[in-house]
């Protein structure tokens, strides 16, 4: 068992209230300890985080910037981190659900609703939302660009523009491929993990 070097601190604090009084032992001014504590925080290893420091606003704002922008232009790698993270903001979705989506099974309503299911066979976390029960729901993405003007720069974040220009984009690299996103490694040819998501994630924030 390995304790923080707070916790032991903490313990510290709390025998140093009695011990004087029961044995005359007074550690919170004793060297021997303060030297001990000192070196146990040296040692202990850094943990890194999960996810980096990030600004929602920045990230939103440079996507619609170049490299990222206009979406002809943008490289594919730019073009799948910017269409990954928009479907994952926009729907809210675990990764797993996002990473399930079968690109043949994509619709869009008179709207511009998308709705984006997973391949049959996919079995979510969540066992309420398997297909065929009643509250399974596929991921819906709400088109922003009926709704904003064309200098507008927010309607570069519409999840929906992005998704049909990804699908789009990739369609002569895919292969035999069904899952939605690809990776944009060309020697690549597999389809891409769970992990790769949050890999991409990573590297836009």
């Amino acid at each position: 068992l390995q304790l923080c070097p707070s916790t032991i601190e903490g313990y510290r604090s709390m025998l140093s209230s009695v011990l004087p009084l029961s044995a005359n032992l007074d550690i919170a001014s004793n060297k021997f300890v303060s030297d001990l504590l000192a070196s146990f925080r040296s040692q202990r290893p850094s943990i890194p985080k999960a996810l980096p420091d990030w600004d929602i606003a920045l990230v939103l704002h440079a996507l619609t910037l170049p490299p990222f922008e206009p979406l002809g232009d943008a490289s594919l790698k730019d073009l799948t981190l910017k269409t990954c993270f928009l479907l994952l903001l926009a729907s809210g979705r675990r990764r797993s659900d996002v990473h399930a989506i079968d690109v043949d099974r994509t619709a869009t309503r008179s709207d511009g609703t998308m709705l984006l299911y997973p391949s049959r066979d996919f079995v979510p976390k969540t066992r309420a939302a398997r297909e065929g029960n009643s509250h399974f729901s596929p991921i819906k993405l709400i088109s922003l660009s009926k709704d904003l003007d064309l200098d507008d720069p927010d309607r570069f974040l519409c999840p929906v523009r992005s998704v049909r220009f990804y699908i789009e984009r990739v369609k002569h690299l895919r292969g035999t491929r069904k899952r939605l996103f690809i990776s944009y490694q060309l020697n690549r040819k597999s389809d891409i993990s769970v992990s790769s998501i949050t890999v991409w994630v990573k590297n836009l924030c």
